[in-house]
């Protein structure tokens, strides 16, 4: 059931660490025990509890898609066919109160690059909230839609983060 994630082409840039350059963070190997701790649970909770769920509300689903495009690798929990409508599904962990999506760039660039990949303007972004003050676990399934302005905007953003060498 929970099988280790996909191996990734680390001869080509990465989504996600895209996304870190514009974000001027850095991620390295030697993350602390907690770190890796909360990616488990994270893990844990999308295969055990959300897939079962986004398998239920979509008419097909598949999961953990890889995608190149322009040279760039993105790796989304799924993809999501509905009537007509196709959605990116991600699935995140969260361990503060419940804010807004929107108000994380990390998720909105990671989201927003998946369906510009795979060729959607929709996605289905499920969230666990877990907060120790106040105690509190909350699950909020937002069904987002984006602008193809806003697709080929952040789509850019990483094509220039990609070839930018200081």
């Amino acid at each position: 059931m929970l099988a280790p994630s996909n191996p990734r082409d680390n001869t080509k840039p990465h989504v996600s660490e895209l996304i870190s350059k514009v974000l001027e963070e850095t991620y390295d190997e030697d993350r602390p025990q907690w770190a890796t701790n909360i990616m488990s649970f994270g893990r844990i909770w999308e295969e055990a509890v959300m897939r079962p769920l986004v398998e239920r509300e979509a008419d097909v689903f598949v999961p953990d898609v890889t995608v190149e495009k322009d040279g760039i690798i993105g790796t989304m929990d799924g993809i999501c066919y509905t009537g007509n409508e196709s959605y990116v599904w991600e699935c995140k962990t969260r361990f503060r109160p419940l804010h807004p999506p929107r108000e994380y760039d990390r998720w909105m660039f990671q989201v927003k690059a998946y369906c510009h990949m795979v060729h959607t303007n929709k996605a289905w972004l499920t969230v666990l909230h877990v907060s120790a003050r106040p105690p509190n676990t909350e699950l909020v399934w937002h069904e987002m839609e984006f602008s193809q302005q806003e697709l080929e905007e952040n789509w850019q953003m990483l094509l220039n983060a990609r070839d930018y060498n200081p």
